[in-house]
């Protein structure tokens, strides 16, 4: 009762000034709201206090109090609550804590599931902490294993400094030429090609393609080219050139597309290389392996008529001591 009117105290406080429309026509006392079964007036001396029930509770008119109900219970149009006993606000109270009981029940089994799952997680990271500090002590191990073997690189590196390997001088080249007609199948357009330990020296164009090797190292000394087709002075200058190479090196030659047409003027040079043949025909292939100032037993010349080339020749030769 007391909680009661404090309740209306401090309702009356916080409306203010009431109105009379609710309390036109009745006596000083409690009644209910017409509209809203949450709400109940206070008269006294003409004056309207409207007063609302806690939330969850609604004015039951029969007791003159708040109480926990339903909704569902209020009358339509009158608006007070149907009348409930004790016994079924009991009820009603023991299903909700039922119901509550049941929600802490699954809160409380998720808990347990989340422990279970916290426990689970601490294991792998025990392990994984473990196998963290495993590899950090094989890491150790290999950087000091690293270190020794660096060290040991290092006292090899030194004693092979002081290591002399001898050089084996060549005794020997292999050499290559390619001499192709501008006509001669597969090598449309003429080849000129001179190949010395694999490697190929010539210019590789069109009329001779001469290389100069170093009889004693082995070493490539010269390479040049002679249009004897395309310029009238080729022959010429191509004279001059092998007169001037030094006796004892070694000349190989290849013939690229055509080389006839002016190349009259070295014949008598070919000839002292030991050609047999240096007169050629129109886009007649021609290759030759030679030595200035003797010839030797590794000497090779070849020709291929024009359509029946190329002309390839080789020779592995002895180099001077």
């Amino acid at each position: 009762m007391l909680r009661f009117i404090c309740l209306l105290i401090l309702a009356a406080t916080a409306s203010g000034q009431g109105t009379a429309l609710q309390c036109d026509g009745h006596s000083d006392g409690v009644f209910a709201d017409l509209e809203d079964c949450t709400v109940y007036h206070l008269c006294h001396g003409g004056r309207d206090y409207q007063i609302r029930c806690p939330d969850g509770y609604f004015w039951n008119d029969d007791v003159h109090s708040c109480r926990l109900a339903d909704i569902a219970h209020c009358c339509s149009g009158q608006g007070v609550c149907e009348a409930t006993s004790y016994a079924e606000d009991v009820t009603r109270l023991a299903g909700r804590v039922q119901t509550l009981e049941a929600d802490s029940s699954d809160v409380q089994g998720q808990v347990n599931s989340l422990s279970t799952e916290n426990t689970a997680l601490r294991t792998q990271l025990t392990s994984l902490q473990g196998e963290t500090d495993n590899l950090t002590v094989e890491n150790v191990a290999l950087r000091t294993e690293l270190t020794s073997l660096q060290i040991v690189a290092a006292d090899l590196q030194d004693q092979l400094k002081n290591i002399t390997v001898p050089v084996v001088p060549r005794t020997t080249i292999s050499v290559k030429v390619v001499s192709a007609g501008f006509d001669d199948p597969g090598y449309l357009g003429g080849r000129g090609e001179v190949w010395v330990d694999g490697v190929q020296h010539a210019m590789n164009g069109r009329g001779y393609n001469l290389v100069i090797v170093n009889e004693r190292t082995g070493q490539m000394e010269d390479s040049v080219r002679f249009d004897t087709h395309g310029d009238p002075a080729a022959g010429v200058s191509l004279r001059d050139f092998i007169r001037g190479v030094p006796v004892g090196r070694i000349v190989l030659i290849a013939v690229h597309d055509e080389g006839s047409t002016y190349a009259g003027d070295a014949m008598a040079e070919l000839n002292s290389l030991g050609s047999f043949s240096p007169d050629i025909a129109h886009r007649t292939s021609w290759a030759m392996i030679s030595k200035k100032g003797s010839k030797t037993s590794w000497f090779v010349e070849d020709e291929r008529d024009r359509y029946a080339g190329p002309t390839v020749i080789e020779a592995e030769i002895p180099l001077s001591t």
